[in-house]
């Protein structure tokens, strides 16, 4: 049996699924998921049911199997961990790296992690780009920015503000992507798509339209009712990006049906010091 922990944002639950998915197509096995993870944090909200994915779920009692095999931390752990603990069983991810180890086949596996590299799931491209679509239409309001992201050298610019910026144990593990960083990013995709039309995208977009201006024409893409998961899909109709340190913009490019697209992502992505070499796919531009 092989149990997935799901957690995280829409960007990181997509992260998630593509490995589980993988995980199970190279293992010819089943995946189960288990969602407890928002019963208790209901500020998140669980998105992965609006798209067109396969996700049996454990029962309690098969999480419950597993979970006994969790390390425990502190003075617990030292007398708790000698004679329960199992990582073989029970699997935490502990680096930032694609690791094929995670991969291999296992006869019982609980996962707990993020899974944030493509490197996991690139075998699967065609069968995930078919599996994360939008079961119902999108909303209306989106639909004259997606005519003109088609009919334009569309570019989304993801401004990823929110708890990054409001929440101080946010900020102090992600930091904010900086001023210079969409600065040069927009020069550069301007000097290579003379005609780029800028579509602005943000979790706090009356404050994009206040403090980010550019000198290229652009949109700020304003919806009021938007959801994450309808956001994320009308950003991947762009032909190009300029993405935030954001799992949430990162699947909106992979996501992007443009063979020729240009993807630029910062360099930082976390204020320690994590190596995220495996994250992004080669021909993206890492500043």
């Amino acid at each position: 049996m092989h149990i997935l922990k799901l957690q995280g944002g829409l960007g990181n639950q997509l992260f998630e699924y593509a490995f589980a998915r993988a995980y199970g197509i190279r293992n010819d096995t089943e995946v189960k998921y288990d969602f407890d993870f928002f019963k208790t944090h209901t500020y998140l909200t669980y998105g992965l049911g609006y798209f067109n994915t396969i996700l049996p779920k454990a029962s309690k009692e098969e999480c419950a199997r597993f979970k006994i095999f969790k390390k425990q931390k502190g003075i617990i752990g030292r007398i708790y961990n000698p004679l329960f603990a199992n990582s073989q069983k029970y699997i935490e991810e502990y680096t930032f790296h694609f690791l094929d180890e995670y991969m291999k086949n296992r006869k019982d596996s609980y996962f707990d992690g993020w899974w944030q590299s493509y490197k996991y799931f690139e075998d699967i491209h065609d069968i995930l780009r078919k599996e994360l679509i939008l079961k119902d239409e999108i909303q209306k309001p989106y639909t004259p920015y997606i005519s003109k992201m088609n009919a334009t050298e569309s570019v989304v610019i993801h401004i990823r503000r929110g708890d990054y910026a409001n929440n101080p144990g946010t900020t102090k593990h992600h930091g904010l992507t900086s001023r210079e960083y969409y600065e040069y990013s927009i020069n550069e995709i301007s000097k290579k798509i003379p005609h780029a039309y800028f579509f602005i995208f943000s979790d706090e977009i009356a404050w994009a339209k206040e403090h980010f201006k550019i000198p290229f024409p652009c949109e700020y893409v304003d919806v009021p009712t938007a959801t994450p998961h309808e956001e994320l899909v009308a950003m991947s109709h762009a032909k190009h990006f300029i993405i935030a340190n954001s799992t949430f913009s990162w699947w909106a490019a992979w996501l992007s049906n443009n063979k020729n697209k240009l993807v630029y992502a910062p360099k930082k992505w976390f204020n320690k010091g994590w190596n995220t070499d495996d994250l992004t796919p080669p021909e993206w531009k890492r500043v």
